[in-house]
């Protein structure tokens, strides 16, 4: 059995990006389902899980819960390759742009999926229109040259963005409309993150947890 479990539910589309990393660095691991066929949440999960949420990544009697976190201990614990720079100040700038997802994007964007009413809806679509639209002028600006954010090198990153880029094609099919607008840069960067092979595994094991 592999030594790195990862608890996680066919609901749970965090987990994707764990395991993209432990692709990425050839680790062995189990996805665990955190819940059984009636939905609920498995003693051994749950002994696992402060919150009760998912993903949670045990390894030995480490256990990591939140999956940018445990992406966080998967680059540390498994260094080859890694996922974050090495030179401080290039780290702190991965880091910086992860939490800007987890802050600021994937916030409002729950805010569209789950606004009451249109104007709640339309108000909201209209604010994470103008962080990405920011962040593609003022962080990928016009000097760009991919294939991923820091160029030849896939990152934590990279891979916290597909989740971005994934939640806004779910709203959008969803809400039965468009609500963003992607440069020609950010399509490109997005198109590439999503045809890593990495990626692509990742989301086929998510589509096979049973429940």
């Amino acid at each position: 059995m592999p030594e790195v479990r990862l608890f996680t539910s066919s609901r749970c589309g965090w987990a994707v990006r764990n395991y993209a990393a432990m692709l990425e660095k050839n680790v062995e691991f189990l996805p665990v389902p955190a819940v059984d066929a009636a939905g609920i949440k498995t003693s051994e999960f749950l002994a696992r899980s402060p919150f009760g949420t998912t993903p949670v990544l045990v390894h030995g009697k480490t256990s990591v819960f939140e999956s940018t976190l445990i992406n966080e201990y998967i680059d540390d614990r498994f260094p080859d390759p890694p996922l974050l720079p090495a030179d401080p100040p290039a780290r702190i700038e991965a880091r910086k742009w992860i939490h800007f997802c987890e802050s600021r994007l994937l916030p409002v964007l729950t805010k569209v999926a789950k606004s009451a009413t249109s104007s709640a809806r339309y108000a909201a679509a209209a604010e994470f229109d103008a962080d990405i639209a920011w962040f593609d002028r003022s962080v990928l600006g016009n000097h760009w040259q991919g294939p991923y954010l820091f160029g030849d090198r896939f990152s934590l990153t990279d891979i916290t963005f597909f989740t971005v880029f994934l939640t806004v094609e779910q709203v959008e099919e969803m809400l039965g409309s468009t609500f963003r607008t992607f440069r020609p840069a950010m399509r490109a960067w997005s198109h590439n993150i999503a045809e890593r092979p990495s990626i692509r595994e990742a989301v086929r094991i998510q589509e096979r947890i049973p429940f």
